[in-house]
């Protein structure tokens, strides 16, 4: 038994922040439903605490144990074993159904947050995890979680469930909610906390779970490779990284393998071979990667300099950025010279009315069409929510039923375009836009290249149309492609909060920029009119210093590049705000588990991490305090707090006495 003083007080510390092998993948399914192929079942009953068992897998060799676990003060209703078959209409559609139209989960409108998962059994190595968050009946959400494994406690914060539900928000198996990370096991048993971080009690109040697969690491081969398999935008120029194999020679060790083809790259032909190195890391800047392209590729070990290379990576798959973005209807505001009607305005040929998988239909109240009795020439003009650098306009024509006979679409045109709305520039000459076929199911037949001028208005002049009969010109649809050349995607995210004091400021780079120019300041006016302090970098990150707590910051990021007019693409004024405290410790990653360490592992009780004045006799040597009145942790387990907390769900009790007769010091830990 500890010492337990009178008066107490809690203090909340909260922690602010994943190769060849074999696979457990689990799908967690309410008793009796369908199982995903290829995984194993964890059968639970909704509601039904005694179905929430530990289950046992045959996977790595032996036997693993799930467990999955509430608080303390759960209620059956809290906990959710969800079936989602038959919410609303066709409400997830893709590959995948058993395991993503089904979950487990908390209610946090119920007392029972959060969801811990022990898994038990796990031999000693490193595990490669992905968890599947998605919730078929548009339930919203959003999750802490904490990792305790062998290597300690990690924290991933607010990360998001994604939902769909009829029509609506229909996803594919590619959009959903997946979260990774790398498990450290030592035999012992591994947790993971979901902590469910609703707004209120309806707003994102679920956590849920579809299933996950674990797969061990194979340790001697390249692991964890950057960018992340199959992914998707990446920027021609990427340095590809990756973790290296045990083993791994320190000079030469490393053979890159990169191609269009798979074969190529599986089979180690010869010309997917891109070089040796000796750190984990390979630029492709000069191998003149294309855009939209799937790249293959993989990273052989040595532990000899230079080969031979007996450890052949897995491959791994990327894909490159397009070559142009599609500037959103919602950024663009259209007017025209006259209208035929108010159901054919300007509007209809930005907002993707009529549109089905890219081919119109014949419904002329989803297109633009002008008077008969308008001004004449007959234009219709295009104003951009900001400049761009413009790549291609694509040209749905009016499509309208009697489009073979009457011919309403434009069929020579001027076009103009203007950054300021006042001077105007003309693209080359007449341009002839292609006719429409007049029948549902018309795909675009005309494509006009802006060869990257800048712009922020466009303008369509009409000379003729396809019928020569009326004087009235009409179109489907247009869509503009843009090159981004601005700065876009900062980190830390626009108006991100909790930002730690020392955070680099970084950003996906504009297209052609060399240089950049950074703006940072307290005050957004001076970064919005370009008077706050500004520092030129050659890379797409810059480190502003230590920052202290809970302050507002401001910055954007211009793009430059002397050769090119214009030389420089201003960026949009982004927001962030720092911690408003330094993390301490996460309560999270502490247990009843009777083992003092050094160090402590994950689970173990309070005190063997923050020493105190009552020390502890077992296990031997033992502790004998510090001398001070100070108490951490409960005397009875669990020996941390869990409902008096921030945040989270574990605080740290701390009893202390400072007028103690003879005490040498003020209490502390």
């Amino acid at each position: 038994m500890r010492w337990r003083p009178l008066l107490a007080v809690l203090l909340a510390l909260v922690l602010v922040s994943a190769a060849a092998g074999e696979t457990l993948k689990i799908d967690f399914t309410p008793t009796g439903g369908p199982v995903e192929p290829g995984y194993q079942a964890y059968f639970a009953t909704n509601i039904n605490p005694a179905t929430f068992t530990a289950q046992n897998y045959a996977a790595f060799g032996g036997n693993v144990t799930i467990q999955p676990t509430w608080a303390a003060n759960a209620v059956a209703a809290a906990m959710r074993m969800v079936n989602r078959t038959g919410s609303g209409t066709n409400a997830y559609t893709d590959v995948h159904q058993p395991l993503i139209l089904d979950w487990i989960g908390t209610d946090n409108r119920q007392a029972g947050d959060p969801m811990t998962l022990t898994i038990s059994g796990l031999p000693a190595g490193l595990y490669d995890w992905s968890s599947y968050h998605h919730d078929g009946d548009n339930q919203t959400g959003r999750f802490d979680v904490t990792v305790n494994d062998a290597a300690g406690s990690k924290t991933t914060l607010n990360f998001d469930i994604t939902n769909s539900r009829g029509g609506d928000n229909i996803l594919n198996f590619a959009d959903i909610s997946v979260f990774k990370t790398r498990i450290a096991s030592n035999g012992s048993p591994v947790t993971l906390v979901f902590h469910c971080r609703a707004n209120t009690p309806t707003e994102q109040a679920f956590f849920a779970m579809n299933g996950f697969d674990l797969e061990k690491v194979d340790t001697s081969l390249a692991s964890v490779p950057v960018p992340a398999n199959g992914a998707t935008d990446v920027v021609p120029t990427v340095t590809l990284q990756w973790t290296p194999g045990d083993s791994t020679a320190a000079t030469n060790g490393h053979r890159v393998l990169l191609s269009a083809s798979f074969t190529d790259v599986n089979d180690g032909a010869p010309a997917a071979v891109r070089g040796v190195v000796s750190s984990p890391a390979f630029n492709t800047a000069g191998l003149n990667l294309q855009f939209d392209t799937t790249y293959y590729w993989r990273v052989d070990q040595s532990s000899t300099p230079g080969g031979p290379w007996s450890k052949p990576g897995k491959v791994w798959s990327f894909t490159v950025e397009p070559h142009s973005l599609v500037l959103p209807g919602a950024s663009i505001t259209a007017e025209a010279s006259s209208i035929a009607s108010a159901d054919e305005t300007p509007g209809k040929t930005v907002d993707g009315s009529g549109l089905t998988n890219d081919l119109h239909g014949t419904d002329l109240t989803t297109m633009w069409l002008s008077s008969g009795s308008g001004e004449q020439p007959t234009w219709i003009k295009y104003s951009f929510d900001n400049k761009y650098k413009l790549h291609q306009m694509r040209v749905w024509n009016h499509n309208s039923p009697l489009e073979g006979t009457v011919g309403f679409g434009i069929k020579d045109a001027v076009i103009q375009y203007s950054a300021d709305g006042a001077t105007w520039t003309t693209l080359g000459t007449t341009h002839q836009f292609a006719r429409a076929s007049g029948a549902a199911g018309y795909a675009s037949n005309t494509t006009i290249d802006f060869a990257g001028v800048a712009a922020r208005y466009v303008r369509i002049t009409a000379n003729n149309n396809w019928g020569g009969i009326l004087q009235q010109y009409g179109l489907s649809e247009v869509r503009f492609y843009y090159i981004p050349a601005r700065a876009r995607e900062p980190q830390p995210a626009n108006n991100a909060t909790g930002v730690a004091m020392n955070a680099d400021l970084g950003w996906r780079a504009g297209r052609g920029a060399v240089t950049h120019n950074v703006y940072f300041s307290t005050d957004a006016a001076a970064v919005a009119n370009g008077t706050a302090p500004m520092t030129s970098v050659a890379v797409n990150s810059h480190d502003p210093g230590t920052m202290p707590l809970a302050t507002n910051y401001f910055w954007r990021v211009d793009e430059v590049n002397n050769v090119n007019v214009p030389a420089v693409w201003e960026g949009p004024v982004w927001a962030f705000r720092t911690a408003d405290w330094l993390v301490v410790d996460n309560m999270e990653s502490y247990g009843d588990a009777n083992t003092p360490g050094p160090p402590p592992p994950p689970g173990s009780r309070v005190w063997y991490t923050w020493k105190d004045g009552g020390g502890w006799g077992n296990p031997s040597p033992g502790y004998p305090g510090n001398g001070s009145g100070s108490l951490i942790g409960h005397s009875d387990a669990p020996f941390v707090e869990t409902s008096i907390v921030h945040s989270g769900g574990a605080s740290l009790p701390y009893y202390y006495v400072n007028n103690s007769p003879g005490g040498p010091y003020y209490s502390e830990a």
